[in-house]
């Protein structure tokens, strides 16, 4: 076999295997006495089309529905399913340690609570064109934080200075969807 026979034989087997990048692919390859003598290739992302192509099928006994209102109701339900996982880890509704009926109920209030401030963050986003989940706006938003310090002065007072982090892009652009100031504290200096 040749090698340039052996080189195609490969690239057909990469090919299939990463069906979805190598659309974007084209490569040719210049034979010379049986080998491969130059290969050249080039990358075109329009190829490629969507991160996400391919088929998706839901099944479903409700014949009074079109498609595309039993595709909102599955969308619909992949949110809610995530808003219960932001509210059994990250605002806490579980474990719950109350032995007391009235704390429990207390605690879940709260949660419930959380859960539709939650929503509402999420729908102001949403309506801004910003569709992140909790989580990575969350980490997006946990860098911007107010600094203090507190310094001695030579006659043996204090100075307390306290001093907001300037946002980034993605933060203001978050807070900009929210209504929020970019910067909500601001410089303080006390003397005391």
């Amino acid at each position: 076999m040749r090698s340039s026979e052996r080189w195609v034989g490969r690239t057909l087997t990469l090919r299939q295997r990463y069906r979805r990048v190598s659309k974007g692919f084209f490569i040719d390859v210049k034979e010379h006495e049986g080998n491969a003598a130059a290969i050249t290739w080039r990358f075109d992302p329009s190829h490629l089309g969507k991160p996400y192509d391919g088929g998706y099928y839901i099944r479903t006994d409700r014949t009074d529905l079109s498609k595309r209102e039993i595709w909102s109701l599955y969308i619909m339900l992949t949110s809610v399913e995530d808003a219960f996982r932001s509210l059994k880890g990250e605002l806490g509704l579980r474990p719950i340690h109350h032995r007391k009926a009235d704390r429990v109920e207390g605690h879940l209030f709260i949660s419930i609570l959380a859960y539709h401030l939650l929503h509402y963050i999420r729908q102001r986003l949403r309506k801004a064109g910003i569709h992140h989940r909790w989580d990575t706006v969350r980490s997006l938003l946990q860098t911007h934080i107010a600094l203090s310090a507190h310094l001695p002065t030579a006659d043996g007072k204090m100075i307390h200075l306290r001093h907001c982090s300037v946002p980034t892009p993605k933060q203001a652009e978050i807070y900009g969807a929210l209504g929020i100031a970019g910067m909500p504290l601001k410089s303080v200096k006390v003397e005391m």
